[in-house]
């Protein structure tokens, strides 16, 4: 496992509408196997995702809705991320070392390689094809 997460789905995330969460400062959008973003975050995760309307996240998300609203949400603590800098960063991280959030926010994106994000993410996936049509048919994504 490369980190631990508390995971809801879009719709409730967007609404703010589940339980408690565990300290968080990272989150991964994703549906099922395919990870759209990883991001990085101080604010309530409803405030987070609604900061990015008018991104490339954003759109998408809006582009492919009602489906989106099914899609996960995980909430990561940076501190259970040192098996994700050991893949992605630094294999020789000593067991018990700090992880900043920059550092893990760095690993998750070069390890999962989202398809939506460009920084640090030297290799992304590609999108897969059935995200890449909006329901009139036209190429969005990819």
């Amino acid at each position: 496992m490369l980190y631990k997460a508390f995971s809801v789905t879009l719709k409730d995330a967007l609404a703010g509408t589940y339980s408690e969460p565990p300290p968080y400062s990272l989150y991964v959008v994703r549906d099922g196997e395919t990870v759209f973003y990883v991001g990085q975050t101080t604010d309530a995760i409803e405030t987070r995702l609604q900061r990015h309307a008018l991104s490339s996240l954003g759109q998408f998300i809006t582009a492919n809705a009602p489906e989106s609203d099914g899609w996960q949400v995980e909430l990561v603590d940076h501190r259970s991320c040192a098996p994700a800098v050991r893949a992605g960063l630094w294999p020789t991280l000593p067991d018990g070392a700090r992880v900043d959030p920059d550092i893990a926010e760095i690993a998750l994106i070069r390890v999962l390689r989202p398809c939506l994000n460009s920084t640090y993410n030297t290799n992304p996936r590609p999108l897969p094809e059935r995200y890449q049509r909006r329901k009139s048919g036209r190429v969005r994504y990819g």
